[in-house]
């Protein structure tokens, strides 16, 4: 874990989908299933009535979301054949929708619904039962280790970036995400950091091989946001993750630190073996975030 400290990334965050409308760009986090048709804002009008109260009309537009029905076909397809046990080709096309630069709005599972074309491949290789996650990993865990590995030695962020969207579920893409968390920590960027820890902390997986260093990571970019409350949340769950007698133990500029006395001052201890970050205001991002991370 402390080869990963040192990264710094300074790419941008990427963005997944826009809809264009007349007054510039909508970002939409289709994260979840959006109504077909959204309103747009166009433009807020300030008007001074009497006696001095300000009346702000606003105007809006209904904006239609394209939708690629090819691509809804293969999610429903892939859907289709996870649920009768017929993982390999299902695996394999959802591989190729992460694999891909871009997104798109498909059909949601609801008559009127539209959902994230990525975010839907992603649930459904999360949902994958026992017999598909094994197969899963046997076809892209290698794929996923070399690739890193390879980002790894060259300090290529947009790599490590590329690794962490294609292959999250495997123990390389968890790694790949811990990576650029910490590089947009790193760049001042802690809002977008704190999406990213969240997406791996949401993964049983995830904490069960990044723990404790992932929650102590993250708590940093939640003191730097004035977030104290979640940033204690996440080192007093951390600290009990032993038990009563085997607390875990943080590795901390190479030097190893017990949990056991975190848990009844959590931030205290932080303070004391790694020291609290300077409380800073979020940069500006170059592009809007996603729930959950950025792609």
């Amino acid at each position: 874990m402390s080869r990963r400290r040192n990264v710094i990334g300074r790419n941008g965050m990427t963005s997944w989908m826009r809809a264009v409308g007349r007054s510039g760009v909508l970002l939409l986090l289709a994260t979840t299933e959006l109504r077909a048709q959204i309103q747009v804002q166009q433009r807020a009008v300030i008007q001074f009535a009497p006696g001095g109260q300000v009346v702000v009309n606003q105007g809006f537009e209904t904006v239609e979301l394209p939708v690629e029905r090819k691509l809804s076909r293969g999610i429903e397809r892939a859907r289709d054949r996870i649920g009768a046990g017929e993982y390999s080709q299902a695996i394999r096309f959802l591989d190729e929708v992460l694999a891909d630069e871009k997104d798109a709005f498909i059909e949601g599972e609801k008559p009127g619904k539209v959902s994230g074309l990525k975010e839907s491949a992603r649930e459904l290789i999360r949902s994958l039962p026992a017999e598909g996650r094994d197969l899963y990993q046997s076809m892209y865990a290698s794929v996923a280790r070399r690739r890193l590995d390879e980002a790894i030695s060259a300090g290529d962020i947009g790599a490590m970036r590329r690794v962490s969207q294609r292959y999250f579920f495997t123990p390389a893409g968890m790694e790949a995400t811990l990576w650029v968390a910490q590089a947009e920590g790193d760049s001042g960027r802690h809002l977008s950091a704190t999406l990213l820890y969240e997406s791996l902390l949401a993964s049983p997986d995830a904490i069960e091989l990044l723990n404790p260093q992932l929650a102590l990571l993250a708590a940093k970019s939640y003191l730097a946001l004035g977030n104290r409350k979640r940033a204690e949340e996440l080192v007093a769950n951390t600290s009990a993750a032993g038990g009563s007698r085997n607390a875990p133990t943080a590795i901390v500029s190479g030097n190893p630190h017990s949990l056991t006395t975190a848990r009844e001052a959590p931030l205290r201890w932080y303070e004391q073996q790694i020291g609290l970050p300077q409380l800073m205001p979020a940069m500006p991002e170059n592009e809007w975030l996603m729930s959950g991370g950025n792609p």
